[in-house]
């Protein structure tokens, strides 16, 4: 019984899915549909290059970066003199 609910409401939302996009495009411009895709693809394309280089640059790198005390800093780094 809860798994024939589960398959008619999922089929219901699907419909109700497919109708809302197919309703959205009737209305919107195809121009700005195209838009949209290509500024949201693009984004998606500059996050994937962050991480790639993100995650080469840390293998790469010989420095730990971490924070130096402030004691330990050069003199003439020295903001009071």
């Amino acid at each position: 019984m809860k798994l024939n609910f589960a398959i008619a409401l999922s089929i219901l939302l699907v419909i109700l899915f497919i109708g809302t996009v197919g309703t959205f495009l009737l209305y919107v411009p195809a121009l700005t549909v195209f838009t949209v895709a290509s500024v949201l693809v693009g984004l998606g394309l500059m996050f994937a290059l962050g991480l790639a280089t993100g995650s080469r640059w840390r293998k790469s790198s010989r420095f730990t970066h971490r924070a130096i005390p402030i004691g330990r800093l050069p003199d003439d780094l020295s903001i009071v003199r």
